[in-house]
């Protein structure tokens, strides 16, 4: 099963905990109500299925594990079918231990910035930009993760597959030089912006 619980970052439709950059208010917006979500949850226990979650912004993350957790109190096993939360983009550091602790794999869309790392600069500010897919992190805390490689709306060129931090190929010491050879293709040149969003890139997942 799969739900998807809000939108995207470059779109300013991921749902965030705090305003978007430049915003006083606005946080992007969820898609499906907690009791929505809950039921989704309950859904998936009862019948067996593993449940996929598309989860952006760190509110929506914060609405999945909420979702997760209630569940569990009720006596729903969901973390035997191994729960994931897709993309988590936003997700934060502070969240990694209900993630962990819920048996939740996050899917990390890694590959993301290499096309819309400027973007994700401007609509969310530095520091959260700079903390975006914190796979990383979730490895140092022990997560089983996995690392997207995909587009969603991407245009021309991209990363080939493994473009996670440590994967095959590259050992993740965040040198421009070795990204560039870990996630273009042979001869292939950089696209406009692209060194910037490389440097972005490795210093998270490194």
């Amino acid at each position: 099963y799969k739900m998807f619980l809000d939108g995207s970052p470059q779109g300013r439709t991921a749902w965030l905990r705090r305003p978007y950059q430049g915003e006083q208010e606005y946080r992007g917006y969820g898609t499906l109500t907690d009791a929505e979500v809950l039921d989704m949850v309950r859904r998936a226990g009862t019948d067996g299925m593993q449940l996929l979650a598309h989860c952006n912004g760190d509110a929506a993350c914060a609405q999945y594990l909420a979702a997760l957790d209630a569940a569990a109190r009720e006596g729903v096993d969901l973390a035997a079918l191994r729960p994931v939360m897709i993309h988590a983009q936003l997700l934060g550091r502070d969240q990694l231990p209900e993630v962990r602790r819920l048996g939740v794999i996050p899917s990390f869309f890694v590959a993301h910035v290499y096309h819309w790392g400027d973007v994700h600069l401007e609509n969310l500010g530095p520091g959260r930009a700079e903390a975006i897919s914190p796979a990383g992190s979730a490895a140092g805390q022990g997560h089983p993760g996995a690392g997207e490689a995909g587009g969603s709306g991407d245009s021309g060129p991209g990363p080939p597959g493994g473009a996670a931090g440590g994967a095959p190929g590259y050992s993740g010491t965040g040198d421009l030089e070795g990204w560039r050879s870990h996630l273009l293709p042979g001869g292939m040149s950089l696209p406009p912006g692209g060194k910037e969003r490389l440097q972005f890139f490795a210093r998270e997942v490194k």
